[in-house]
């Protein structure tokens, strides 16, 4: 979902002041990717809440796993913020080591042998905007320190210019596990991180909100006529594939799931329904309950049925082909443990699994 419109910045940072520095006449129009965001469990549904709680700041961290929406809850920051610049989206994977002071605030034309014309680095062209720098455990502890006169001061210098330039921009950052913790590892500069601020928001994993899992597949696949360019595909998925994918394990999250669904759509091209048989092959688990499942597998199972039969036990244990007092076990276990979280998937993988997480 990121917007790079790099051509329609209002103002040169060469001619910039403080006092040029716009603030929204109108307010903002509704949040449009906040309203179309699949929120059903309580985790996300703060998550939201701390989206709109944060739009006015100026620092943001997005906290998550890979492919859990940071990129995309980023932009509907941005958008409920009301600014009226561009969204960037930029990876710090994507810095050059030698030039990620030039991508970062550009320079002037003559700055340095073989600058012959000026370049607006990515701060100039998210002004009045928002600029996202996704991945951001990825850069080198000499880039980060750039970074630091910019979220303190919110100022920077272009390369070869002669005075400060102010920082119109939001910056957001996004990140794989906790500051602190990156800290510890010596992967993010201890001054740095103190000038992040304290608006954080944790993205949960697909596994803490399983709940959505149909209602995320269903999101993705009313997008599938759009992103595959085949409007021949099913429009619902079969009970017993819809239970499949509610159960299966995603390492990338939300991006694994939005793939299945692909996946599936484009086997199913000219039925009805999505089955079991159309989705990938590492993703199948079995419905039905069987003593040599691994662990894992055992409490999704049973947490999937219990949820799916309105908390009914007896139901559950039956849906499945488990005894009651299998299910209670399990149940209580996943209490226990993990106040309802699933735990990940942890079976050994078969090539087909293998090759598919290293893809991820």
């Amino acid at each position: 979902m990121a917007v790079r419109d790099r051509n329609t910045l209002t103002q040169s940072w060469i001619t910039q002041s403080p006092a040029q520095v716009a603030v929204p006449a109108e307010p903002p129009s509704p949040p449009s990717l906040l309203r179309n965001a699949v929120a059903v469990s309580a985790a996300m549904a703060e998550v939201l809440g701390q989206i709109q709680l944060f739009a006015p700041a100026e620092t943001v961290v997005f906290e998550g796993a890979t492919g859990t929406g940071k990129s995309y809850l980023a932009e509907a920051l941005h958008e409920a913020s009301g600014r009226r610049g561009a969204f960037i989206d930029v990876s710090a994977g994507e810095f050059e080591p030698g030039l990620a002071l030039d991508q970062l605030f550009g320079h002037v034309r003559g700055a340095f042998t073989g600058a012959l014309s000026r370049h607006r680095g990515l701060f100039a062209e998210a002004e009045g905007g928002t600029l996202l720098i996704d991945e951001f455990h990825l850069l080198r502890r000499s880039q980060q320190a750039m970074l630091i006169r910019a979220l303190e001061r919110r100022v920077y210098r272009p390369i070869g210019y002669e005075r400060d330039v102010p920082v119109t921009c939001a910056v957001l950052v996004g990140v794989e596990e906790g500051l602190d913790r990156l800290v510890a590892r010596g992967r993010m500069r201890a001054n740095l991180r103190s000038r992040l601020g304290h608006c954080v928001v944790r993205m949960p994993t697909l596994d803490e909100r399983r709940d959505e899992i149909a209602s995320l597949a269903h999101h993705f696949l009313r997008q599938c006529p759009v992103v595959t360019h085949a409007a021949d595909g099913p429009s619902r998925f079969a009970p017993d594939a819809l239970g499949v994918l509610e159960l299966a394990n995603y390492p990338a999250n939300l991006r694994d799931l939005r793939e299945v669904v692909k996946a599936g759509y484009l086997r199913a091209r000219g039925r009805e329904e999505i089955g079991v048989e159309h989705l990938p092959g590492w993703v199948p688990i079995p419905l039905r309950y069987d003593r040599r499942m691994d662990r894992a597998t055992k409490l999704r199972l049973a947490e999937w049925a219990v949820r799916t039969s309105g908390g009914h036990v007896g139901k559950a244990a039956e849906r499945i082909g488990a005894s009651r007092n299998t299910v209670s076990a399990l149940r209580a276990e996943l209490r226990r443990g993990a106040r309802g979280v699933v735990p990940s998937h942890k079976a050994p993988r078969g090539k087909a699994e293998t090759k598919h997480a290293a893809a991820s």
